[in-house]
């Protein structure tokens, strides 16, 4: 075999790595020292994707989560 080349499977294992690093850096860049960044309160009206006032009042006591692991994908169904 030739060392210059990567199987597949190192190469897909590298690639991956890669990825994942990229990603973790970009959510933990957040947090980082030098990161600037205020908090605003509710319903900022410079950021029209900031969270709102609710109209209603949170009424629900009890929530069903039901996690179906290893169901069909909506696309096959």
């Amino acid at each position: 075999m030739n060392p210059n080349f990567y199987s597949r499977r190192e190469l897909l294992r590298q690639v991956g790595m890669g990825m994942g690093t990229l990603g973790l850096g970009a959510l933990l860049g957040r947090d980082a020292l030098g990161a600037t960044g205020k908090v605003t309160g509710l319903n900022d009206r410079l950021n029209p994707l900031s969270p709102l006032q609710p109209e209603y009042r949170a009424r629900a006591k009890r929530v069903i989560h039901i996690f179906a692991n290893g169901g069909p994908s909506q696309v096959d169904t």
